[in-house]
């Protein structure tokens, strides 16, 4: 079983004029778990757009997206099924997918949130707290995986650079415990 397969892919949207712009025409991609690959073209070559359609943030025209063998749905305006958060894309810029109004650490522990990391084993307000403390400590060491000080979780996006703020893009993407993250840069 492939970790991600494109078939046949195609993405059109519709202009304002009402004539389509085919962003990304038959795609045929097939990923499997340790590979990497890298996809080159000019700039509106509609990389970001395949991307997009990879992760299930931009609809297909045509074709399918499968991820760890199941066919991969569009993200509708819920969030997308616990399994599908394996997969992870870092966008290419950081600060328009960072909350500014959320620290950095509030940001990156909502991932483990959604994945019951740690897992809570007894119920109570001693055993949320115990929760937190442990995902703040897990938030902590993802952090500093990626080169930041465990600091930069009680900050905000606005205070870091353009490169840091990569970082924490790339940090909130780990802390997913993805199976595959697609890096739209």
């Amino acid at each position: 079983m492939s970790l991600l397969e494109l078939r046949n892919l195609d993405v059109h949207h519709r202009l304002l004029d009402g004539r389509d712009l085919h962003a990304v025409v038959g795609v045929n991609l097939t990923l499997e778990r340790g590979q990497v690959v890298g996809l080159v073209g000019e700039s509106g070559s509609g990389k970001s757009t395949l991307a997009r359609a990879a992760v299930g943030l931009a609809a297909p025209t045509a074709g399918e997206v499968w991820f760890e063998g199941r066919r991969l749905a569009p993200v509708r305006k819920r969030t997308r099924p616990r399994t599908d958060v394996r997969l992870q894309m870092v966008f290419q810029n950081p600060f328009s997918s960072l909350n500014p109004r959320r620290r950095i650490g509030a940001q990156i522990a909502d991932a483990l949130r959604v994945l019951g990391i740690p897992s809570v084993p007894r119920r109570g307000l001693r055993a949320r707290i115990e929760a937190e403390e442990a995902r703040r400590r897990r938030v902590a060491e993802i952090i500093e995986q990626v080169g930041l000080p465990e600091s930069a979780q009680d900050r905000f996006p606005h205070e870091f650079s353009g490169g840091q703020r990569q970082r924490i893009a790339i940090a909130r993407a780990l802390a997913a415990e993805p199976s595959l993250i697609i890096l739209d840069e």
